[in-house]
């Protein structure tokens, strides 16, 4: 009846689209008061990114502890192995034990495994306990690690054979290094990947711990929204490389080096080797680490954020097509997204915007290195892949020439670490470029 009761889902359809167009009309208006005369920016599509599996923390570290104790006993093998097979042997192992220090074994084995120690305690800590606790209970437990590691670092210094010693200041060194990097962030030390950078405030002071963001991407029409994420995405790509430089370093510079520098005196081994061995070994580090630090995940989160940050590439006053009368030069908004081709002044220069949509800030050192590094990722990826496909080729060949039965199986164990960093760096690579090609 035309008198009847009406249904109230369409009375509150039909007023949720006559609020959503008065808002988007509102929108409209005010986009076109802030930019008057140039054209809208394009919507931002993203295709997402298939499932792609990694490893998880505990198999990484289970990962990088046992590759760094087996390089670290393929070095100690090179240094005091035997002629332990031969039929007039005066031992039977295949080391001299007698010369090796159990103390420095002990330091060295303790620094190399303290990430997958606190990966263990952390993940019985966070299963045993209500996620409400995990705030209190955990920086509690980290502290309480730090000191018995260091109780027990600092014992196996005082007691070792070398104590006292310059060689002992040795062992410090990537504590010194770590203080001066990271100062006093215990968090750094057992972790690879930072949990979470916290907000800084307009003058960058460090605001309290509750206030960690999450690592993400959200669509946003705002474009001082769009530069604070960005912002936040590469403060948090720089901590992960430096971590991811700094540990891979320091278990190259535990297992290859250190046992080198406490070698007694009278004992002669193959530099030439100990050279190629740390060498490759600091390679797979570096590769595993970075693999880990920057997974497909991750770099699809950037690569969205910085399609929507865009690019501004600075120009001549004089150009030609400056001059051109068709072009107008406006000045630079930080409330208004431009669209591809707009010319702008800021400060005292003139950039034009290169990428469809762009909120960026003209002439931002930090905005254009993300931008170029992050906007074709899969090209990054391309260039590890070959550089490790490189490196694999030449484990192959040095293997090939190796006749030495404990060169022979250091450098096998290092190529299959390496065959297994090509494989995950082959399957990113795949995943990416086909999920580009059909984005663009």
């Amino acid at each position: 009846m035309a008198g009847g009761r009406r249904n109230p889902a369409f009375r509150a359809s039909a007023l949720r689209h006559r609020h959503e167009s008065e808002h988007d009309n509102k929108k409209s208006c005010i986009t076109e008061e802030a930019n008057p005369g140039l054209p809208p920016p394009p919507v931002i599509r993203h295709i997402p990114l298939p499932d792609i599996p990694r490893v998880s923390v505990f198999g990484f570290e289970c990962l990088m502890c046992g590759f760094s104790l087996l390089m670290l006993g393929a070095q100690y093998l090179n240094i005091y192995r035997t002629v332990f097979w031969l039929p007039h042997s005066y031992t039977g192992y295949a080391m001299n034990l007698y010369l090796i220090d159990p103390c420095l074994v002990i330091f060295i084995a303790v620094s190399v495994s303290r990430r997958l120690l606190w990966c263990m305690l952390k993940g019985f800590l966070t299963a045993s306990l209500h996620h409400y606790h995990w705030r209190t209970v955990l920086p509690i437990a980290r502290g309480i690690m730090v000191l018995l590691l260091a109780a027990l670092l600092l014992y196996c210094v005082t007691t070792g054979t070398d104590s006292l010693t310059i060689k002992s200041l040795a062992l410090a060194y990537p504590l010194a290094l770590y203080l001066f990097i990271f100062d006093l962030e215990l968090s750094s030390f057992l972790e690879v990947i930072p949990p979470g950078l916290n907000q800084r405030d307009s003058e960058g002071t460090r605001q309290k711990a509750n206030s960690v963001r999450l690592v993400q991407h959200s669509c946003l029409n705002n474009s001082e929204g769009i530069r604070t994420e960005a912002d936040f995405l590469a403060n948090h790509c720089q901590k992960r490389l430096t971590l991811a430089i700094y540990h891979s370093l320091v278990n190259v510079y535990y297992t290859t080096l250190i046992p080198c520098f406490f070698v007694p005196n009278s004992l002669h081994y193959d530099i030439k080797w100990i050279v190629i061995h740390t060498t490759f070994v600091a390679f797979t580090c570096l590769m595993w680490h970075l693999l880990y630090c920057f997974p497909a995940r991750f770099c699809d989160i950037i690569h969205r954020s910085v399609e929507h940050l865009g690019l501004w590439v600075r120009i001549s006053s004089r150009s030609a097509n400056i001059t051109n009368n068709n072009i107008n030069i406006t000045a630079w908004q930080s409330s208004v997204m431009y669209s591809k081709g707009t010319v702008v002044k800021h400060g005292r220069d003139t950039y034009r915007a290169e990428a469809s949509c762009n909120a960026a800030e003209p002439g931002n050192i930090l905005h254009i290195r993300l931008y170029l590094t992050f906007h074709e990722v899969h090209n990054i990826v391309r260039y590890c892949l070959v550089i490790s496909l490189l490196c694999s080729l030449g484990y192959l060949a040095y293997l090939v020439t190796l006749s030495l039965w404990h060169q022979l199986l250091a450098t096998g164990i290092a190529l299959g670490a390496e065959y297994a960093a090509l494989y995950v760096l082959l399957r990113d690579y795949l995943v990416l470029r086909t999920t580009y090609k059909m984005e663009q």
